[in-house]
């Protein structure tokens, strides 16, 4: 019940916004010169939680980064990523808002503290900062490819 109460709390959050755009650093078979799945691109996580997911190419070695905007700027507080199976939670690295001009700012940077909730068909890493002075329109989310298999 626990779980239940919680993701119901996220999912019908009235001050949240979904993603409204994606980009990826890369997309699972990118490098084979064909180009990937379908279930694998980053437009995937675009929108309410569905059961798509994005995931990266590089799994085992170096970074990757999933980048998303969202329709309304806003002075932000808080980022919440949903992980499918809770694989690749581990692996978030660093969160980086964006302003209105395109400047960047890393709100959090460290290790994930998040582990697999095995409680439920997802994970949800959830970082809290201080409110930006600053009106964010997107966010960049650095996930460690060798900490963990990353699946988003």
């Amino acid at each position: 019940m626990d779980y239940a109460t919680m993701e119901d709390k996220y999912l019908n959050d009235p001050r949240a916004q979904w993603a409204n755009s994606a980009t990826a650093s890369s997309t699972f078979g990118d490098d084979g010169g064909a180009k990937p799945s379908e279930v694998n691109v980053a437009s995937n996580v675009v929108g309410t939680v569905d059961g798509k997911t994005w995931t990266n190419n590089h799994q085992d070695v170096g970074f990757d980064w999933l980048q998303v905007g969202f329709a309304k700027p806003v002075s932000a507080t808080e980022v919440r990523i949903v992980f499918s199976s809770g694989d690749g939670v581990e692996a978030v690295s660093k969160l980086e808002l964006a302003d209105e001009q395109g400047n960047w700012t890393t709100v959090w940077s460290g290790l994930s503290a998040t582990k697999k909730d095995s409680r439920g068909s997802r994970t949800w890493f959830v970082q809290k900062f201080d409110k930006t002075a600053f009106k964010a329109n997107a966010a960049k989310i650095t996930l460690a490819n060798n900490v963990q298999r990353v699946t988003k």
